[in-house]
């Protein structure tokens, strides 16, 4: 499974998540695409993806924090999305930037063990002139099991694992 960032979409930016099948040699799109939401922000300009696939961080550095301004404080953004066997779910509160210039989200990787994230902000001033910083997160994902099936009746949105309890 690979991650994929892209600004063909206009400037706000969009990503796609494929995997390769080894028999046809073709990679096939997993689930829809992830646009960005504010034009100028850029989003996938870094991405990863853990090593089983299934949680995504999406970095967007030149994130706005505030679009309705007309200047752009390019503070940074980082998001994290689970899949969840039909569709990309956001799965923790966005991760902003902590200053104006930050480029927060340049650089993001998610542990082996899907624990963790790290995020770069490569202009950071707080420990001098773009010193830049780097801030590790613990990424406490649900990964309960249930009916993964959206239209039964007994649906588990965060459900990673189906139990068998569909109805």
């Amino acid at each position: 499974t690979s991650s994929k960032g892209t600004s063909v979409n206009g400037p706000e930016g969009i990503v796609y998540v494929y995997s390769f099948d080894t028999l046809t040699t073709t990679y096939n799109l997993i689930g829809d695409s992830i646009v960005g939401q504010v034009p100028g922000n850029n989003i996938g300009r870094s991405v990863s993806i853990s090593n089983d696939g299934q949680i995504i961080s999406i970095g967007t550095p030149d994130y706005d924090i505030n679009p309705l301004d007309t200047i752009y404080d390019y503070t940074g953004r980082v998001s994290v999305y689970r899949w969840n066997s039909n569709s990309w779910i956001k799965s923790i509160d966005d991760i902003d930037g902590q200053n104006i210039n930050d480029y927060f989200g340049f650089c993001t990787s998610i542990s082996a063990d899907n624990s963790k994230l790290i995020a770069g902000a490569y202009l950071n001033d707080d420990n001098g002139i773009e010193s830049g910083h780097a801030r590790v997160y613990s990424l406490n994902i649900p990964c309960s099991s249930g009916c993964t099936d959206s239209l039964a009746l007994n649906y588990v949105p965060n459900a990673l694992i189906d139990d068998g309890s569909c109805n």
